[in-house]
């Protein structure tokens, strides 16, 4: 039952048990007091009834509130993550990083970011079909949240390539950051997809920014280092 139908049913008996007693009441001398009485009896019933409508509407209000925020929350999470791997999506990384470049720019604080490709991903596909291309991005996506702190970000960035960002961290921690993920790959088991089972590796470029650079400009470099690396062909598992 709503608040308004118990509001409705409450009016509806209270002034039907005042019409059934004007109806028989038969004022004679200072009864009308009485009778007055009953109505101030009924308006006061009527005016509790109201506020406890009120209370129960401010309640329900209350939940959907904190249930619209919940969805909201939830819809911007969806709206940056990638469906695949559950990282930042490229929109959400660049627009963090962003935020991360200003705010280092006026603290001094060094950030740096790393590129990591999936080589021989297009070749992987095509080997192995699609499910095994998922299968290695998710393993590494995996590996990269395993590897960072709660304060990095790691996003896909675009089909074969991950990005992470690393807040106060100077190139020399970012080298080390690359180093364990390089070592946690060699150490990956063999992915296996139906029959077939296979290894893979990364390529993995580093940038710190530099003084007056963007983040355009910060990843930029990275990209143009990691695009001129060699890709070797994923192995098959003996």
């Amino acid at each position: 039952m709503t608040a308004r139908q118990l509001f409705l049913m409450t009016s509806a008996a209270l002034f039907g048990a005042f019409a059934l007693i004007a109806l028989h009441f038969e004022p004679a001398g200072g009864d009308w007091l009485l009778l007055g009485g009953l109505l101030l009896l009924l308006v006061g019933l009527l005016y509790i009834a109201l506020c406890g409508v009120t209370r129960h509407l401010e309640r329900e209000l209350a939940a959907r509130n904190d249930e619209l925020r919940l969805l909201n929350k939830r819809l911007a999470q969806l709206a940056g993550t990638d469906p695949l791997t559950n990282l930042a999506n490229r929109r959400h990384f660049s627009e963090a990083l962003e935020r991360e470049v200003t705010r280092a720019r006026r603290s001094g604080d060094p950030v740096s970011v790393l590129l990591v490709g999936i080589n021989g991903f297009e070749e992987l596909n095509e080997r192995y079909s699609y499910l095994a291309g998922n299968e290695v991005l998710q393993r590494l996506a995996t590996l990269l949240t395993d590897l960072c702190r709660g304060y990095d970000l790691t996003g896909r960035w675009d089909g074969k390539t991950f990005a992470v960002m690393l807040p106060g961290t100077p190139l020399l921690g970012a080298e080390g950051v690359a180093d364990r993920l390089r070592e946690a790959v060699t150490e990956q088991p063999a992915v296996t997809v139906g029959r077939d089972q296979f290894g893979f590796s990364v390529a993995i470029e580093i940038a710190e920014l530099a003084v007056g650079e963007g983040s355009d400009r910060l990843l930029e470099r990275a990209s143009q280092a990691l695009s001129q690396q060699r890709e070797p062909a994923p192995s098959a598992a003996h």
